[in-house]
């Protein structure tokens, strides 16, 4: 995978999303390494690393994306023993927001760990980033200074270049859309925005809700409706309660839930239906068009 490439197409979608008090970007290298990636999983360490830029930058400032080709010499590897020596693919997210101080830098990849209010989302989503990074097995890089602004750089192994494996990597990256009709419901503007924008141009007819009674009454006004796809926390009735009247009406109505939260941890507070289909937020075009096409053509 390129990761240039990728970006390109996520930038252009992310900077219509951000608002005009932020301005986006960005400066990616042509001929950076090819790595071995899963599209979904890149899509979704950059949109958790540009909504918390967002959430940084309350009075506007700039978010920058950038790659690089860069090698890890050995002199800087022992002053960093968890990095190998080698070739990388680096992406940095920067922002000019409220930078952290070193205490927080220390905590900000720990499972729940946030600097938001409580009605600001589910926290920083940098354990999900953390884990999906070494999966790839790649390194991250927090640098950020109160005031000034915050930068992560993210160092993914280049592999060598197989031709021949190309076409597998772009079958892999490609995703069916569909005419079916969906119901989405999240009160965060971004992720509803992202989501419906991805899905439209799929070709899906989607009905857009912001909170748990909206998405009820779009529900029965709209009998073609064949999936919903509901956040777990809302305004009005959350998404397990909304589905549950929905479903009394129709059974066969079908479901996706979202959270920033783990499934884990959302099963675990009891507002979610174990078993159910989940998104973890946030996530990125690849991600959210697999889902749906998964579950649509789940019979029963």
């Amino acid at each position: 995978m390129n990761l240039s490439t990728l970006l390109a197409d996520l930038i252009k979608l992310i900077g219509k999303l951000m608002g005009e008090h932020i301005e986006v970007t960005t400066s990616l290298e042509k001929n950076v390494p090819t790595i071995h990636a899963d599209r979904g999983q890149i899509e979704q360490v950059v949109m958790n690393f540009c909504l918390n830029a967002r959430d940084a930058m309350p009075k506007g400032g700039r978010l920058t994306v950038e790659t690089g080709d860069v090698y890890l010499e050995e002199e800087y590897v022992r002053q960093n023993p968890y990095m190998r020596t080698g070739r990388y693919a680096l992406l940095t997210v920067s922002d000019t927001g409220v930078g952290m101080d070193e205490k927080t830098c220390e905590r900000v990849f720990e499972p729940f760990f946030t600097t938001k209010g409580p009605d600001k989302g589910t926290g920083l989503g940098l354990a999900m980033v953390y884990g999906i990074v070494k999966q790839h097995n790649g390194f991250i890089h927090l640098y950020s200074e109160p005031g000034k602004g915050t930068a992560f750089k993210v160092y993914f192994p280049a592999i060598e270049a197989q031709p021949d494996a190309v076409p597998t990597i772009r079958r892999e990256e490609m995703v069916r859309g569909g005419m079916e009709t969906i119901l989405l419901a999240e009160d965060e503007e971004i992720i509803r925005s992202l989501a419906e924008r991805t899905l439209t141009e799929l070709g899906y007819n989607v009905l857009v809700a912001r909170n748990g009674e909206e998405a009820i009454e779009i529900f029965r006004r709209n009998k073609e409706i064949v999936l919903a796809v509901l956040d777990a926390v809302m305004p009005r009735k959350g998404g397990k309660e909304a589905f549950e009247e929905m479903h009394k009406e129709n059974p066969r109505l079908k479901v996706i839930f979202m959270s920033g939260y783990s499934a884990n941890a959302i099963h675990d507070s009891f507002v979610l239906i174990a078993g159910m289909p989940f998104l973890q937020k946030p996530f990125g075009p690849t991600i959210l068009a697999r889902k749906i096409r998964e579950v649509l053509d789940t019979t029963g």
